[in-house]
């Protein structure tokens, strides 16, 4: 089993203090289970098969696969996990800390503006993408802007701070210097 453990937290890319932490033991107790000085009991074994999705059979007699196929949800709480272990108030986290909040009516209300949004986006792509297969030559930045712009249009508030008019500012205060 000694082996079979180095070879689990070389592939989770772990040091042994790493790994001990994880698991709640002394990084001289991971030691001596990997190089075989002492065995880890049961309690152990289960620890490191749930904190790491192993495969029990595999750690214990070498069958099986390294690691157990992870369902949906066990993919999603490894995502969750990873986001939250960042600093404590980055976006990331206040994000999942409100998603974890959500009423069923909030996340219907979510749901339902995702999907909104995601269409949107998909009908102005393929606008794009049909505008530009009629145009028959080749078109300036400035008219690829405005295209863009004209598109965006339906979605996006309108603002006099388009890169075109801060381009137009910049040049016009340039000539007058």
């Amino acid at each position: 089993m000694h082996e079979r453990l180095k070879k689990l937290r070389k592939a989770l890319e772990l040091t042994q203090q790493e790994f001990a932490d994880k698991i709640g033991i002394k990084r001289n107790s991971f030691a001596n289970y990997e190089t075989g000085r002492n065995t880890p009991l049961d309690a152990i074994v289960v620890s490191i098969c749930r904190e790491f999705n192993v495969n029990e059979e595999w750690l214990r007699n070498g069958t099986g696969n390294m690691f157990l196929p992870k369902n949906r949800e066990n993919e999603i709480s490894e995502i969750v996990r990873n986001l939250l272990s960042d600093e404590d108030n980055t976006f990331k986290s206040r994000f999942i800390a409100m998603l974890a909040n959500l009423s069923v009516s909030d996340w219907e209300r979510l749901e339902k503006e995702t999907r909104k949004l995601l269409n949107d986006n998909n009908q102005i792509s393929h606008e794009n993408i049909d505008m530009a297969a009629t145009k028959e030559h080749t078109i300036s930045i400035e008219e690829a802007e405005k295209e863009y712009i004209k598109s965006r249009s339906r979605t996006a508030p309108k603002t006099d701070l388009s890169a075109l008019n801060i381009t137009r500012s910049t040049t016009n205060a340039k000539v007058a210097n």
